[in-house]
């Protein structure tokens, strides 16, 4: 398998993490999903049905025996190979940090993947993770179980997630029936917006989602991988057209919101358009600011400032800024309750500059702790 996760490294880290995309661009961006973490947690939360992916690869897993058995299976859609799970196991503490092993294949083609520096969330259905492989190659990965069905699909989403060629954030609102009533998104590079003009998502019995999505473009893309979380805020989903491989993530829209809502200790992990595994450790203030923090990339750790805010709607704004580097808030929504937010940031000196890099993104993993 470790062939398979490079090729999902050098495409995308993570996600409720989950992917890196290339081409190029004028904007470097980091995007992040970040969670509170459980507490009271035991052995027997493991066990269960989960969807997993790293953004790329994906499947359904089952783990049993408080933790100590792991089977199910992988698809990866470039090479379209199927990756039976052998075995493996996962352990978690009281605090919900969560570690283990996946084992793909058998034989002397088996590989042992490694499962660090995970967090169960507070609803105990989401597991967000570091993920290494033979090769010492990480990403960030998640394990998610379900528990939504159709009528949860009704209201408004908002999303964010990309292709090979573009990527951004917007909002989707479906029927009671998963019909698509109205959607934009809009393009985290050049400000322009693309609708989504119709389409339909399903929920079968296993929560599991399928569908199809036609935009503007336009581009139909058939829904391959999809769920929504046991908690009923969040679907993930991963669609194919003719030319590319979307990834979106969707928290729903309701609750009222404050900036106290962001007060506490947060544990991140993630990626940027750069590539390469961004891990941190930051506090913020009732008023939203950063009072405390670094972040750790492959040049090293650096110290961080900055200031977040969140609108009655859940809706985030701010700035984060490290090493010389100032990245705005370009997208961001809190879950209803307060439970999660995806933080979608881009440089906007580079934007400015006219900079070019090796375009990504990654669903990534911000861990919050009260």
């Amino acid at each position: 398998m470790s062939s398979i996760l490079k090729k999902a490294l050098a495409v995308c880290l993570v996600l409720m993490a989950f992917f890196i995309l290339t081409s190029p661009v004028n904007a470097e961006w980091t995007l992040l999903y970040n969670i509170k973490a459980g507490s009271g947690c035991n052995a027997s939360d493991l066990d269960g049905d989960w969807y997993f992916s790293d953004g790329y690869v994906y499947g359904e897993l089952t783990v049993s025996g408080s933790g100590s058995n792991i089977s199910g299976s992988l698809f990866d859609p470039e090479d379209e190979v199927t990756l039976t799970v052998t075995g493996g196991s996962l352990s978690i503490d009281a605090d919900g940090a969560v570690t283990g092993t996946v084992i793909v294949g058998s034989g002397v083609d088996a590989e042992t993947v490694t499962i660090d520096n995970g967090i169960l969330d507070e609803g105990k259905t989401f597991i967000l993770a570091v993920l290494t492989d033979s090769s010492n190659d990480q990403s960030s990965c998640f394990f998610s179980k379900g528990g939504g069905s159709a009528s949860d699909l009704a209201g408004t989403w908002y999303i964010v997630g990309g292709t090979f060629n573009w990527n951004g954030f917007g909002t989707i609102e479906l029927d009671a029936s998963g019909n698509i009533i109205d959607g934009s998104i809009t393009d985290v590079d050049n400000g322009s917006i693309i609708t989504i003009d119709s389409g339909n998502l399903a929920v079968d019995v296993n929560s599991a989602l399928t569908g199809s999505l036609t935009d503007s473009v336009p581009r139909t893309g058939d829904v391959v991988f999809g769920f929504i979380n046991g908690g009923k805020r969040l679907f993930a989903l991963i669609g194919e057209n003719e030319r590319d491989i979307v990834m979106f993530v969707g928290v729903k829209a309701g609750g009222t919101f404050s900036n106290a809502d962001l007060e506490g200790t947060w544990y991140s992990y993630g990626g940027s358009s750069e590539g390469g595994l961004i891990t941190g450790l930051y506090t913020l203030n009732a008023s939203g600011s950063v009072t405390d923090g670094t972040i750790t990339t492959e040049e090293g750790a650096e110290a961080i400032t900055g200031n977040f805010s969140l609108d009655a709607d859940g809706v985030l704004d701010g700035s984060v800024a490290g090493d010389g580097d100032t990245s705005t808030v370009s997208g961001g929504k809190m879950e209803q309750g307060g439970a999660g937010f995806f933080m979608l940031l881009t440089d906007q000196e580079k934007v400015a500059a006219n900079v070019n890099t090796s375009h990504g993104g990654c669903f990534i993993s911000t861990i919050h702790m009260k």
